[in-house]
């Protein structure tokens, strides 16, 4: 079925439109300005669970053991 004039009015409005607000983005990206960053990059992640333990059932508390991951625990490691 071949588009009537109604349609091709409507994608003719569609495109017009479409140009007009292309057009308006890229005159407001000419004009931005790159924000620079703030603060430093964050370190590396340095802690580990490695090596694990070859079954946890003979060894329950291996990684309450390791202070360094659990330091939000308040109470003295055994």
């Amino acid at each position: 079925m071949p588009p009537n004039t109604e349609d091709q009015l409507w994608r003719a409005y569609i495109l017009e439109e479409y140009n007009k607000l292309h057009d308006e983005l890229e005159e407001i990206k000419k004009n931005s300005v790159t924000i620079p960053v703030v603060g430093k990059p964050k370190p590396p992640e340095t802690r580990t669970a490695k090596p694990l333990p070859n079954s946890v059932a003979y060894d329950c508390g291996w990684l309450a053991s390791r202070e360094e991951l659990c330091s939000f625990i308040q109470y003295p490691l055994a």
